[in-house]
């Protein structure tokens, strides 16, 4: 009998905890850096198929989701001019179908979570010791994706993906036309470009 009335109660508890998450449909870039300043562990966002403007990065809080809503990441994109990244994960966090394009330092910087079915173009990066123009992967996954026509203005490592942590995953992406336009010998020897598409310290690529 008490054995039940603990089931009964744990089920009564998530019950009520699960309607506490939100969802979040946008379609303004008013909306969504609304949207995403206050989701938090268990929300979603469901971004409208358009284009979607930001001046400052996208912080997603750990547990937040984004996703677009048609299911294809060539529909809805989200740009920063090559002003500023674009956006940073926590662990437990999921985005999908969606393009960013245009960021300035990290496309997407990833302090875990997950990054499917996204493509992640057109980003820049100058200085030296520049990690991950396209994304930055520190123990998450990375499914599915396009990382391409990135870019590097100093030595650097990775354009397209610079990876690390022992959980960090690459499975199934395409990595392509990374570039630098800028690269001289360093202490060395060598010219200072390592890794044009993806540069891993842990973690897999498959």
């Amino acid at each position: 009998m008490m054995k039940k009335l603990v089931m009964a109660f744990a089920a009564g508890v998530a019950t009520v905890f699960g309607l506490f998450a939100a969802t979040y449909d946008v379609a303004t870039s008013e909306e969504l850096v609304a949207a995403v300043a206050s989701a938090g562990e268990g929300d979603e966002i469901v971004l409208a198929k358009g284009n979607y403007t930001v001046s400052a990065v996208l912080a997603l809080a750990a547990g937040a989701n984004m996703r677009g809503t048609t299911g294809n990441w060539k529909d809805i994109t989200i740009s920063g001019g090559k002003a500023c990244g674009l956006l940073t994960m926590q662990a437990g966090s999921t985005v999908s179908e969606i393009t960013f394009a245009g960021g300035k330092g990290h496309g997407v910087e990833m302090h875990g979570g997950v990054l499917e079915n996204c493509r992640v173009t057109g980003c820049v990066r100058a200085g030296n010791h520049a990690y991950g123009v396209g994304v930055w992967n520190d123990g998450g996954q990375i499914i599915g994706c396009v990382i391409d026509g990135n870019e590097g203005r100093e030595h650097f490592t990775g354009i397209g993906i610079y990876q690390q942590g022992a959980d960090a995953l690459i499975d199934r992406c395409v990595i392509t036309n990374n570039t630098a336009t800028l690269a001289y010998g360093n202490r060395n020897g060598s010219d200072g470009r390592v890794g044009l598409g993806a540069a891993l310290k842990g973690g897999l690529i498959r």
